[in-house]
C-alpha cells in the first residue's frame, strides 16, 4: 500500500471528525457565507470548511506522530540522494503554514479594528 493512500485514509478519518464537529455546532450543515450581526460582517465556515480543517487536522497529527513519521515521502537515501522530505517534516509544514497564516490573518484584523476605533466617534 501506497503512502499516499494511507495519507488519503487518515484525512477521510479527519474529514469525519469534521462532519462530527458540524453535527455538534449550532451552524449544522450549512455552507459557508457571510453574515451581518449587529452591524459587523460574520464569516461562518460551514461544514466544508470544518470537514476540511478536520482531515488536514488528522494528516498532520498522524505526519508527526504515526508509525511512518521518518519515512522520506521525497528523495533520501533509498532513492539514491542524501537529501529528502519526510513525512514528519511536510506534516510540520502544514501546520506552520496553518499556524502562520492564523497569525498574519489575526494580525490584519487587529490593525483594521484599530482603525475603526481611531475613527469612531468619542463618548
Amino acid at each position: 500500500m501506497s503512502i499516499w493512500t494511507l495519507i488519503a485514509a487518515v484525512f477521510g478519518a479527519g474529514a469525519l471528525g469534521g462532519v462530527v464537529n458540524a453535527l455538534t455546532t449550532e451552524n449544522g450543515f450549512v455552507l459557508p457565507r457571510r453574515e451581518l450581526v449587529n452591524g459587523i460582517w460574520v464569516f461562518r465556515p460551514g461544514f466544508l470548511l470544518n470537514v476540511f480543517v478536520g482531515g488536514v487536522a488528522g494528516v498532520v497529527s498522524w505526519g508527526l506522530y504515526g508509525p511512518l513519521a521518518t519515512r522520506y515521502v521525497i528523495g533520501g537515501p533509498d532513492v539514491g540522494g542524501d537529501l529528502g522530505l519526510t513525512l514528519t517534516a511536510l506534516a510540520g509544514a502544514v501546520l506552520v503554514g496553518v499556524a502562520g497564516a492564523r497569525w498574519l490573518t489575526s494580525e490584519a484584523e487587529k490593525n483594521a479594528l484599530r482603525a475603526e476605533l481611531r475613527l469612531a466617534p468619542s463618548r
